[in-house]
């Protein structure tokens, strides 16, 4: 094997994107097949989790009566593909989240108007430890779109009737800990998870802030109070005792333009320690913003359509300054900050793929910085839509019915 690719990589629902690199020593990368895993019922993958060797996926099978499917759970070895252990959820709702790491595989199954399940599993074979039907007021009879752990915390993003306000639940015991924030429904908010708490970007009770820190059912404010346009997209990033906060703001009614910034604040103190300018970029149709942060420290922001197509260049910035960055004249979404390389792809027809790995400039030229292919590999059939995944010494390409791990 020609590079070595260590640590885990985790997407979140909706595979919008993650926020951890992933080291890596690629010398002469001549991307190939190691292993092809094909779904073995009719349904859908739905989520990817790579933790250690164990990739865990989660599945919804399609049935003749919708509305009683029973989400599958299977755990591949990584380094062959082969099935280490299967087993299908038993109440029959769908998988909204999960959460893997070392010590156990967490699931949280509901759809709307139906109640919250919490399965805590064994992380390679699968055999239950836990099993709790969440129940808290309204939560019951509300769909889960997101979720963060680590440990024994959980947390989940609740969809809510009400479009002016976001709910957020601290899942750790049957009985949850439930925080409103003032975040209108279809607004992007990317939170994360770091020291026991939930860094949420741009929200706030009385006044907007850049993020606010939920611990417990304590909401603080971080940074001084701020006034964005209307649709601004928010994603946060804990790293290095710090929570990075990078916002997209429209500057024109059309919200074809946006200038996009970030905000750096000391995770202990909440104060900040730096600011960027703004950089503007065209993004038609963009409703998601996706960021990722390479070895190096610097982070790495892109606007994505509803159907996680590019619809911007990338945004490079640090603590001091930020740049905009052309991937190329085809629209690749950036995935992965691998080593060195940023990894991305854009799908063809017929549910394949383009892999490609850029390396990125380290400084400016007079024409700014540049991304420089360095590979490239045609992933074969997965369906459509496609995701990566990094860790455990492959590239992991994810469709809707198949998932293929690539050796460098």
């Amino acid at each position: 094997m020609s590079g070595l690719i260590l640590g885990d990589w985790t997407h979140r629902r909706g595979d919008a994107g993650g926020s951890r690199a992933v080291s890596a020593r690629i010398l002469k990368p001549r991307p190939r097949v190691a292993w092809r895993w094909d779904l073995p019922f009719d349904g859908r993958i739905e989520q990817v989790r790579v933790v250690g060797d164990v990739v865990t996926i989660a599945a919804t099978p399609a049935i003749s009566h919708p509305g009683w499917e029973h989400a599958e759970v299977i755990t591949l070895d990584a380094a062959s593909g082969r099935v280490m252990g299967q087993r299908r959820l038993p109440d029959p709702v769908p998988p909204s989240a999960m959460v893997a790491d070392e010590s156990a595989t967490r699931i949280v199954a509901t759809r709307a108007s139906e109640p919250m399940f919490l399965y805590t599993l064994e992380p390679k074979t699968l055999e239950p430890s836990a099993r709790a039907r969440l129940d808290a007021g309204d939560v019951a009879s509300l769909d889960v779109v997101d979720a963060w752990g680590h440990g024994g915390d959980l947390w989940c993003q609740v969809e809510t009737p009400s479009r002016a306000a976001r709910l957020f639940a601290h899942t750790a015991s049957p009985q949850p800990t439930l925080v409103w924030l003032p975040i209108p429904s279809g607004v992007v908010r990317d939170p994360c998870l770091a020291d026991g708490a939930l860094f949420v970007p741009l929200t706030g009770a009385d006044e907007t802030f850049p993020c606010v820190r939920i611990r417990g059912g304590e909401v603080t404010p971080i940074g001084e109070p701020i006034s964005p346009r209307e649709r601004t997209m928010a994603a946060s990033l804990a790293a290095d005792g710090a929570v990075y906060v990078v916002t997209a703001e429209p500057i024109h009614l059309e919200a074809r333009t946006y200038e996009i910034a970030l905000r750096v604040f000391d995770r202990e103190s909440l104060l900040q320690r730096g600011e960027t300018r703004s950089v503007e970029f065209f993004a038609p149709g963009a409703e998601r913003l996706r960021l990722l942060r390479r070895p190096c420290g610097e982070l790495v922001a892109q606007l994505l359509d509803a159907q996680m197509v590019a619809r911007s260049d990338l945004f490079l910035s640090d603590d001091n300054e930020a740049v905009k960055l052309q991937l190329s004249n085809k629209p690749y979404v950036a995935d992965l900050a691998l080593g060195d390389h940023l990894v991305a792809h854009r799908e063809l027809d017929q549910g394949r793929a383009l892999i490609v790995g850029f390396e990125l400039d380290r400084r400016s030229r007079i024409l700014g910085r540049r991304a420089s292919l360095r590979w490239s590999f045609e992933a074969p059939n997965v369906g459509s839509p496609v995701a990566l995944y990094a860790g455990a010494g492959h590239i992991l390409v994810r469709g809707s019915q198949a998932l293929v791990a690539l050796d460098l």
